[in-house]
């Protein structure tokens, strides 16, 4: 088989003709349930950090948005995870600190 540069063609378009690779849509969806989990996991911490912006137009929007998404982390308790690893790599350093 020759080389995809001596045929013109790019590896991609080699996939693509070969139906290799995976449906925009399956990408798309696990992007989409990437992302709900990180803001799920980290619901409580973007809340804690938008209460934190200078008063104004800006901070009241980010608040309302982040509202919910602390609310639904808490009583999902995916903000455990992060309050336990936080938690712990605290104590980790402190105990370095100590020695």
């Amino acid at each position: 088989m020759a080389h995809p540069s001596q045929h013109g063609m790019q590896i991609g378009d080699d996939r693509a003709a070969a139906r290799k690779g995976l449906p925009l849509r399956s990408v798309l969806l696990a992007v989409g349930v990437f992302y709900v989990a990180a803001a799920l996991l980290n619901g409580v911490r973007i809340y804690e950090e938008t209460a934190r912006l200078p008063y104004g137009r800006w901070r009241t929007v980010w608040l309302a948005v982040a509202w919910p998404l602390d609310r639904l982390s808490a009583m999902t308790r995916l903000d455990r995870p992060r309050a336990w690893m936080e938690r712990h790599l605290a104590q980790k350093e402190l105990d370095q600190h100590a020695k």
